[in-house]
């Protein structure tokens, strides 16, 4: 696994802070906006903190800090330049004293620090940046309901699918994506930017980061946490984790509920301690209906509530509409308008037939290196075929029946198969890339998933780590995963030295953790003594500070 530098790590507020919204500060897109609010260190080398940074980030989560942290808007800008000045500070340092690798480009002072690989690094960086903003677009329009009943089966992309900016301003498309890259350009265009000026800006802040990673590498390298450390650091989460406990009896669920949304274990996302047993955590594959089948669940639906048949009809019904549930690759809408990269078929081989486009038998690619095809046609499996293609490639057995669920048993290390699946299969596309899954509540009844969900859940907890059931409800067919399970109260995860390079172990993430924290608390020692020794000056321009302030 590689190690991450999160010293003080230079976080690119600017996808995001395009699509802010309104705020309480007018963003200059001319000059005036490049105007210096901070200047650090001088000469070629020299950084600075630009105005218009300073009101995106106030206009990104100031008011946010002001209206739940109850702090000034003095106090805000204050946090707001330490935050913008910290990380720039360390990529002054990096320039100042790493080593050039290549020769000098005219337009980046950073590239000749790079070698050629990891400027193609970079490269693909920025694709997925730029596919991620589009993704979070494409998800929240997806949240909305449409009417209409014969509009193709459509899923977010896949955060990589290399972007290209060739849909007109005005384009009111058919599919998800499409509309989503409108809505990019729409945005960016109302923020008085073009494409070509994003991509620079990102490209330059996407830089910045990795050479601050590279000097913070070399600073911390040798910087290893101690068992020592480790365990102050156990103790003191296990204390605090205890008295949240004590304080409100709500505090674990809302634990549980964090890790889910942060989508992994690490730094405060543990769970060290149970107070109640019954919890856990699990992955959900939907196989989902098509808007023709959803349709038919719908009338069952509203026959029942008008009493024109009774519980027991509209169950009938529906087993039957289940059973015409099928499962196709997902991806497959999105590669029939697009293509795809070369790396798409990395993590899991498209399923179904793939023929590509030739001309003179070579094939089509277009300028991004995505291929084109002739024809794309996904499997299409029952769902018994397709329950029988997950038992056989994730190498599970038939285990016991709890609470009238059928159990299949796996060893845990298939979790990244299950993870596979899920991404070329899953309509809750929500649950895709969350290496924890969602929680499974004690009492089903305290949760908001529909019964049959919640009672599958629930079991899948209570047969233990590595198990999975299939059920069905009116969303479609859930294979349910279980990544954690808290069956026993007391202390759950202690810290084993001896496992702590075993990967995906608690204490292999515990220590990664803490060692990640030694380093950021050095890195952090050194620039402040670089700072007061004068290898570093730092300028506070106040009167661009007063104007931004209105003073």
């Amino acid at each position: 696994m590689k190690k991450r530098i999160l010293a003080i790590a230079l976080v690119v507020v600017l996808s995001l802070s395009v699509f802010a919204g309104c705020g309480l500060m007018t963003q200059n897109n001319n000059r005036v906006g490049e105007e210096a609010v901070v200047t650090i260190g001088s000469g070629v080398n020299e950084q600075i903190v630009t105005r218009n940074e300073v009101v995106n980030a106030f206009n990104s989560y100031g008011q946010l800090y002001i209206q739940y942290f109850q702090m000034t808007t003095s106090q805000v800008m204050q946090l707001i330049i330490n935050n913008l000045t910290s990380p720039k500070v360390i990529v002054y340092l990096a320039l100042e004293n790493l080593p050039k690798v290549s020769a000098e480009n005219d337009d980046s002072i950073y590239d000749a620090y790079f070698t050629a690989e990891e400027l193609a690094e970079i490269d693909v960086e920025l694709v997925e940046n730029i596919s991620g903003v589009i993704d979070a677009i494409e998800k929240e329009a997806l949240t909305k309901d449409i009417v209409a009943t014969d509009m193709p089966k459509y899923r977010a992309t896949p955060t990589g699918y290399a972007f290209t900016s060739n849909i007109p301003m005005d384009f009111e498309g058919t599919t998800s994506r499409a509309s989503a890259i409108a809505a990019f350009e729409r945005s960016l265009s109302n923020s008085g930017m073009t494409y070509e000026q994003y991509v620079t800006t990102l490209a330059k802040a996407l830089k910045q980061n990795k050479i601050s990673s590279k000097y913070q590498e070399s600073i911390t390298g040798t910087v290893v946490a101690t068992d020592a450390d480790v365990m102050v650091r156990y103790n003191s989460m296990l204390e605090k984790e205890n008295e949240q406990y004590a304080i409100s009896a709500d505090s674990y669920e809302a634990k549980l509920s964090e890790i889910s949304s942060n989508k992994a274990f690490s730094n405060e996302n543990f769970i060290l301690n149970v107070p109640t047993a019954g919890y856990g955590f699990a992955m959900n594959l939907l196989i989902g209906y098509d808007a023709e089948t959803q349709a038919k669940i719908d009338a069952v639906d509203a026959e029942l509530k008008e009493e024109k048949i009774t519980a027991e009809e509209a169950t009938a019904k529906k087993k039957v509409l289940f059973a015409e549930i099928t499962a196709t690759d997902e991806r497959i809408d999105w590669l029939k308008q697009y293509g795809t990269t070369s790396e798409l078929f990395d993590d899991y081989a498209f399923d179904g037939t793939a023929t590509p486009k030739l001309v003179d038998g070579i094939q089509v690619m277009g300028e991004k290196g995505e291929y084109s095809f002739e024809t794309l046609t996904s499997n299409e499996y029952t769902i018994n075929e397709f329950t029988d293609k997950v038992q056989s490639e994730m190498k599970a057995t038939k285990g016991q029946v709890v609470d009238g669920f059928q159990m299949y048993n796996t060893d845990i290390a298939m979790k990244n198969t299950f993870m596979e699946l899920m991404w070329a299969y899953n309509d809750d596309t929500a649950g895709n890339g969350n290496a924890v899954g969602y929680v499974c509540y004690a009492d089903p009844e305290s949760s908001s998933y529909v019964p049959e969900y919640a009672n599958a859940s629930k079991a899948v907890v209570e047969a233990g780590v590595g198990a999975y059931t299939v059920v069905a409800t009116d969303f479609g067919w859930h294979i349910i995963y279980c990544v954690e399970a808290y069956n026993t109260v007391g202390v759950e995860n202690t810290y084993n030295a001896s496992e702590k390079d075993v990967e995906g172990t608690f204490s292999n993430l515990f220590f990664n953790s803490v060692n990640e924290a030694v380093k950021a608390n050095h890195m952090q020692q050194v620039v402040s003594d670089m700072q007061n020794n004068g290898k570093v000056e730092i300028e506070l321009h106040e009167d661009v500070m007063n104007e931004i302030m209105g003073a």
